[in-house]
C-alpha cells in the first residue's frame, strides 16, 4: 500500500471522517483532502504523480470518484450550497449535473463508464446535509430518479457507488439508527452486513459485484472491508494505521482509501495495488 502524502495538506475528509477517492483502471486516484484554510479541495493522482485543484470560484471540491474514461464525479460549493459536477482528468474541463429542485446540496459520489451518476441532495450545508435523498442521473435521458431502501426510515437512504451494470451500493439507516450496507439490483436490494459490526458502510463498488466499506463496532473504527459478490468478507488495515477506510475499488481489484497515522492522528490517502 502506498501512502499519498499531499503538501499542504492537513487531513483527508472533514469533520474527522475519512475522504472520499475513487480508483480506475488505469490506476488514476481522484480524493478530498484539506488545505490550510480548512476548506476542502480535490487531487488527481498517478504513479507518483500529484494535481491539485478547486474548482475557481468554490470555497470547497471534492472529486468522490473517477470512471475508466478519466471523468471524475464530485461536487463543490460552499458551506450552504453544492453542485455535484465532472471533472475531465484529461482535459481538466468541469460540467455540471443540473440542480435539484428544493435541494441546496447536491453531492456526486459514484459514476460508471457511460455516466450515469449517483450521489445524495438534502438541505443544511455542505458537511452535513439534512432530509436526504439518494439520486440516480441518467445521462441519456437527462433526469433523475430517487430511492430509499425499502423499510428504511425516509431521509435514511445514502447512494454511494453504481457499476457499468447499473447495480448501486450505499448505506442507510434502519429504524434503530443502526448503519447497514446495501446493494440496488434493478428493484431486488441486499443488505450488507459485516459479522460482528455495529454499523457497516459500503462505499466502493466494481463490474465484478465486489464491494468495499468501512465496519464500526462497539470500540470504534474496525476497519476496511472488501466483500466478494459471493458473499466472502475480508478485513483490510493499512499497516500501522489507527484506522482505515477503504472507498473505491477498480476492475483489477486495487483500492484506495484513507488511514489515520499514528503520531499526527490525521487521515491521509493510500492507493492498494493488488500483487
Amino acid at each position: 500500500m502506498i501512502s499519498i502524502e499531499i503538501p499542504g495538506g492537513n487531513a483527508t475528509g472533514y469533520s474527522g471522517e475519512g475522504g472520499w477517492c475513487g480508483i480506475s483502471d488505469q490506476g488514476v486516484v481522484t480524493g478530498i483532502y484539506i488545505d490550510a484554510s480548512n476548506n476542502s479541495q480535490g487531487f488527481v493522482w498517478r504513479n507518483g504523480t500529484l494535481h491539485t485543484l478547486d474548482n475557481p470560484g468554490s470555497a470547497d471540491t471534492a472529486l468522490s470518484s473517477v470512471n475508466n474514461r478519466g471523468v471524475a464525479l464530485g461536487f463543490y460549493g460552499n458551506t450552504t450550497t453544492s453542485q455535484a459536477a465532472m471533472y475531465s482528468c484529461q482535459s481538466g474541463a468541469w460540467s455540471t449535473v443540473p440542480e435539484i429542485s428544493g435541494m441546496p446540496i447536491v453531492e456526486g459520489y459514484g459514476v460508471n463508464d457511460s455516466g450515469a451518476a449517483v450521489g445524495w441532495a438534502g438541505g443544511a450545508d455542505f458537511v452535513n446535509p439534512t432530509s436526504v435523498a439518494a439520486w440516480i442521473w441518467d445521462p441519456r435521458s437527462q433526469s433523475y430518479s430517487f430511492f430509499d431502501v425499502p423499510g428504511a426510515p425516509q431521509y435514511s437512504t445514502y447512494a454511494n457507488a453504481i457499476n457499468d451494470q447499473g447495480q448501486i451500493v450505499g448505506t442507510f439507516l434502519d429504524t434503530s439508527g443502526a448503519v447497514h450496507g446495501f446493494l440496488k439490483d434493478g428493484e431486488t436490494y441486499t443488505t450488507i452486513d459485516v459479522p460482528g459490526a455495529t454499523g457497516t458502510y459500503a462505499y466502493g463498488f466494481n463490474n465484478s459485484g465486489t464491494i468495499v466499506g468501512v465496519f464500526v463496532t462497539l470500540y470504534g473504527s474496525g476497519g476496511g472491508f472488501v466483500r466478494t459478490s459471493d458473499g466472502r468478507i475480508t478485513v483490510v488495515n493499512f499497516p500501522g494505521g489507527l484506522a482505515t477506510w477503504i472507498f473505491n475499488i477498480n476492475d483489477r481489484e486495487d483500492i484506495c482509501g484513507d488511514w489515520v497515522g499514528p503520531k499526527t492522528g490525521l487521515g491521509n490517502p493510500f492507493v492498494g495495488f493488488k500483487q
